[in-house]
Parts: C-alpha cells; sequence; structure tokens
C-alpha cells in the first residue's frame, strides 16, 4: 500500500494526505484499482478540505460547464459551478459531502462530470421559472425595500425602470469568487463555518470576504444607476444604504432572480 500511496501522492504532490487517511479512503472503496489511487488520494484531500485539492475542484468544475456548452444558460452557470462544490465538498444539513460517495469505479472528472450535467440540468429546468424579468424584480425589491425605508417612495420615480438592470449589471460584474460566495451564503444558505471549512480558511477571513463582495456589488450597482438616471452618486445614497442595510433581503432576492 505504501507504493500505491506515494506514486498517488506523486501525481497530486501540492495536495496533502497521510498514509492512514488513504489507507481510510482506499478501504471505504473495495472496488478500486491501483489506476484509480491518484483518483482515491485527491478524493480524500477534498473531504479533509486541503486547500489545493479545493481549488483542483473549482478548476474541475468550471471546466465542467465550459464543456456542457449551450446547454447550460449562461445566466446560470456561476450558480451550477458553486452549487456543484458545496454539494460535492461542504454538504448540507441533511446529506454529508457527496466525495464520500465517490467509489472509485471510475475516474473522478468523469464522476464529477456526471454531478455537474445533473446539477445544471436541474438548475436549467428550473432557470425559466425562477428568473423574474426586471420589472417584476424592480417592484418584488421594491415593495420590500419600502416596507422599512419609507423615504425610499420619495425616490422611486426617479430610479423607475434603472434600478433592476444595474442590479443585473451588477452582479454580472463580480468576480466568480464573490459571486459563489453570494450564492452559496445568501441564496443556498451555507453557514459561514461550512463555507471556511470548504476554503479552508478562518470564519472571519470568509466574513471579510462577503463583506468585500457586497461592497462591489454596491459600487457596482451604484455606478451602473448614476450612468443611466444622471442623478450622483451621493443622491443615490439612501438607496444604496437601504440595500447594505437589508443586505440578507435584497441580496437574495437579487442572486435568487438574476440566476
Amino acid at each position: 500500500m505504501t507504493n500505491v500511496y506515494e506514486t498517488a501522492a506523486g501525481v497530486h504532490p501540492g495536495m496533502r494526505v497521510s498514509l492512514a487517511d488513504f489507507e481510510a479512503a482506499w478501504a471505504a472503496r473495495p472496488g478500486a484499482t491501483e489506476a484509480r489511487a491518484a483518483d482515491v488520494y485527491c478524493a480524500a484531500a477534498i473531504a479533509a478540505n486541503d486547500p489545493v485539492a479545493l481549488l483542483w475542484l473549482q478548476r474541475q468544475v468550471q471546466h465542467g460547464t465550459r464543456v456542457l456548452g449551450a446547454r447550460v444558460p449562461q445566466q446560470v452557470v456561476a450558480e451550477v459551478e458553486s452549487n456543484v462544490i458545496a454539494l460535492v465538498a461542504v454538504g448540507t444539513p441533511n446529506h454529508p459531502p457527496r466525495i464520500g460517495s465517490y467509489q472509485a469505479k471510475g475516474p473522478l472528472v468523469a464522476w464529477l462530470q456526471v454531478i455537474i450535467a445533473r446539477v445544471a440540468a436541474d438548475r436549467s429546468q428550473a432557470a425559466p421559472h425562477e428568473r423574474l424579468g426586471d420589472h417584476e424584480l424592480e417592484t418584488s425589491l421594491i415593495a420590500s425595500l419600502e416596507a422599512t425605508s419609507p423615504e425610499l417612495r420619495l425616490h422611486r420615480q426617479r430610479y423607475h425602470g434603472t434600478l433592476a438592470p444595474a442590479l443585473r449589471r451588477a452582479a454580472e460584474a463580480l468576480t466568480p469568487k464573490e459571486r459563489s460566495l453570494i450564492l452559496l451564503h445568501y441564496v443556498r444558505g451555507v453557514s459561514l463555518e461550512e463555507l471556511a471549512g470548504a476554503y479552508q480558511v478562518h470564519r472571519a477571513t470568509i466574513s471579510r470576504w462577503l463583506a468585500d463582495a457586497r461592497q462591489s456589488f454596491l459600487a457596482s450597482a451604484r455606478d451602473h444607476l448614476s450612468a443611466s438616471t444622471g442623478i450622483g452618486r451621493l443622491e443615490l445614497d439612501s438607496l444604496i444604504f437601504a440595500l447594505e442595510r437589508h443586505e440578507e433581503l435584497s441580496l437574495s432576492r437579487i442572486f435568487t432572480f438574476t440566476g
């Protein structure tokens, strides 16, 4: 077993899996052959939240969605990627990380591609029903914000018809990492602790990353609104402040509806 372990470790030199953990992962997959040793090693590293393994997983998932091409609507690509990563490496309150179900009967990359295809199919079928038009998104969001921020009613006509497009563009301008974090936390309900485990960083780091992503989104939204309405950025502060104050409400709605 030592020789198999050393060979597998050589395929993934940046990942760190102990011999004992590799042996446990191997024993849990009785159908595995030496041809799949590197895959078992990688699966064990993902299960242990090894940062190099998680980066490998992210890259494979991103490549897998590109392979699907036109079968995945562009507006749901980022969500498919974040959902697959969460499903495989994080799990849910009712289900452990899916990586534990990989039995090494075939290549790990092929196993991932099956999961990606299933998640993409489910999300693509749901997207047309969940995705709201600009008018519906704007009406829904503003109604919710105005319920707790009545002063926004005074400004509604000034940005009517421009808010939703600005929010969509701001969402699209986020980096894949920022978008994935927001989707996972605010839309899918993945906790800070679970994200910290998946990214192998402290909970405070995840909080900072989320705060930075929110600020990037809000600043971009304000810039787009200012450009499309002619309203000065300072004058838009009441709206931006309302969005920021009710971040869980607004981000959940925006990122659910923008896909």
